[in-house]
């Protein structure tokens, strides 16, 4: 009976807790077993985590510099390469992790600029909804902000992208423009061609004032006759076996768009060289109908200078061949406007035709 008492005295002894325990328990076996732990082990915590916790290491930091190639490797899959929205989503990702790196961002706006160039499927409308998006004007002011670290190389692909989503980043032209005009006479062909397309395009040409107002309330150089000085370079350069018919023909349309007609360069007015340079590219029909946008850029050309009759209208005449112009002719409303004209409508015929249908009315937009 003493023995099985002393058993059950112990039992109940074990199952007490606060700070008697350890006396009673000394008195019971007539040694200590307290433990009072200093310090937490690793070991500890990981016996407690998740086992989802552990299939990460959340002690390893992440430099900067490992997110930019995942960032443009991103960018450049097949998923993302046609979808604007992933295109801003791997953007606000990189920003978000506290990555600014301007490669990242060139990438991006370029890429939405392909997205939208005049061969795309998406119509006007929903180009002026990627412009009006926040992310969007967000990766626009980060350019911005990194603008001293923009190579002078990438100057003729923003001013094309611009032109592609036609959106003038403010803040940022005067940057892209005096880029420009620094390296007037050592950017190739090409390179002039485009930059006089898309600054003429985005409705900076001609020889209007045009003064900028940056963030500190200075005001910038006047870029007035940039079209003119790009166009008078054209003029400098030979025509070499390398060149494209699409450079020469988006240089003059470039030049009618700007309104630069009277234009001079060393042998005279500079657009029925730009023309006959063009022509000089075509030698047969069958080349011809398949030079793709230079035929939009020739016809226009041709059209504005018979509609406007500048002081050169005659020598861009004799300039185009009469068989090119018969062809254009031809060709023009079957095969030639029919693939300039945007896709879908823009905001503005969605909002009217909104409106009819609110108020019931009957309407045919034919625009």
């Amino acid at each position: 009976q003493l023995q099985l008492g002393g058993a059950m005295a112990l039992s109940r002894l074990a199952r007490l807790r606060g700070p008697w325990r350890g006396c009673r328990l000394r008195w019971g076996h007539g040694r200590g077993i307290t433990y009072t732990p200093t310090m937490v082990s690793m070991e500890a915590l990981r016996a407690r985590q998740p086992k989802e916790l552990l299939q990460t290491d959340v002690f390893r930091t992440v430099p900067p510099e490992d997110l930019t190639p995942t960032d443009l490797a991103d960018l450049a899959s097949a998923e993302v390469a046609t979808n604007p929205a992933k295109v801003l989503e791997i953007y606000r990702r990189h920003v978000l992790s506290g990555g600014m790196d301007a490669t990242v961002f060139i990438r991006a706006f370029a890429q939405l600029g392909f997205l939208f160039d005049p061969n795309c499927f998406f119509s006007a409308a929903d180009r002026q909804i990627l412009t009006r998006h926040k992310h969007f004007r967000c990766l626009a002011h980060d350019l911005w902000k990194v603008r001293e670290d923009l190579p002078d190389a990438v100057v003729p692909l923003l001013l094309y992208s611009m032109n592609c989503l036609d959106y003038r980043c403010a803040p940022l032209l005067p940057h892209l423009l005096e880029v420009t005009r620094r390296h007037l006479t050592t950017w190739r062909v090409e390179a002039l061609s485009l930059l006089l397309h898309s600054i003429a395009s985005l409705g900076l040409g001609g020889t209007s004032p045009l003064i900028f107002d940056d963030h500190s309330g200075q005001r910038s150089t006047n870029f007035a006759g940039l079209t003119a000085e790009l166009a008078q370079e054209l003029a400098l350069r030979p025509l070499e076996d390398s060149d494209s018919v699409q450079d020469w023909a988006r240089a003059a349309f470039g030049m009618v768009l700007a309104e630069d007609y009277d234009v001079e360069g060393p042998e005279g007015h500079v657009l029925p060289l730009l023309v006959a340079r063009a022509c000089e590219l075509l030698p047969t029909k069958t080349e011809l109908e398949s030079s793709g946008w230079a035929q939009f850029f020739l016809y226009q050309t041709l059209y504005c200078v018979d509609v406007e009759k500048p002081a050169c209208e005659e020598a861009v005449k004799r300039a185009m061949p009469m068989w090119i112009q018969e062809v254009l002719h031809h060709r023009w409303l079957d095969h030639i406007v029919l693939l300039a004209q945007p896709q879908g409508a823009d905001e503005m015929q969605r909002d009217v035709d909104r409106c009819l249908q609110r108020t019931n009315t009957q309407a045919l937009l034919n625009c």
